[in-house]
């Protein structure tokens, strides 16, 4: 039961991590463009905003199936 409970806690983090960096890549850079609060002045700067928010949503993805793996060592 302690080695399920650890595998648990240890994918709920990665996890977390993962809405991290989604939230922070991805949902960040758009509510700032509605508020305003954007450095976004150049078409060079909003590209570098969509890679960034592509390389975070992509990282958030994969840490996300990371922390599925790490559940499918569960032991019944």
């Amino acid at each position: 039961m302690i080695h399920n409970e650890r595998l648990k806690i240890t994918a709920n983090w990665i996890n977390s991590i993962s809405v991290g960096f989604i939230v922070t890549g991805l949902v960040a850079p758009f509510v700032g463009l509605i508020y305003g609060f954007s450095a976004i002045t150049t078409p060079a700067s909003s590209s570098r905003v969509l890679i960034s928010a592509s390389i975070c949503l992509l990282s958030g993805i994969v840490l996300h199936f990371l922390a599925r793996l790490v559940l499918k060592e569960l032991k019944p």
